[in-house]
Order: C-alpha cells, then sequence, then structure tokens
C-alpha cells in the first residue's frame, strides 16, 4: 500500500488538488438541524 501511495505523490504536486477537503463539524449539523426543525428535536 505505501508502494501505492508513494507512487501518487508526484501526481498531487504537478496537479494539487483545487478545492479544500470537505469538513465534517458535528456542532455545525446540530445547529442546521435545529434551525431546520425549529429547535424541535428534543
Amino acid at each position: 500500500m505505501q508502494a501505492a501511495v508513494a507512487a501518487q505523490i508526484p501526481a498531487f504536486a504537478q496537479f494539487p488538488p483545487r478545492q479544500k477537503p470537505a469538513g465534517f463539524n458535528l456542532d455545525a449539523v446540530m445547529r442546521q438541524l435545529e434551525d431546520t426543525t425549529n429547535g424541535a428535536l428534543h
């Protein structure tokens, strides 16, 4: 597996990712759910 990853590293140097990786924030998810359900999660 390390050899496969090592073979991909030059490709990332030549073609860097164009967008920021997705993040996961549980607090933001909960806040959005509460906003969507008008706080009726309890």
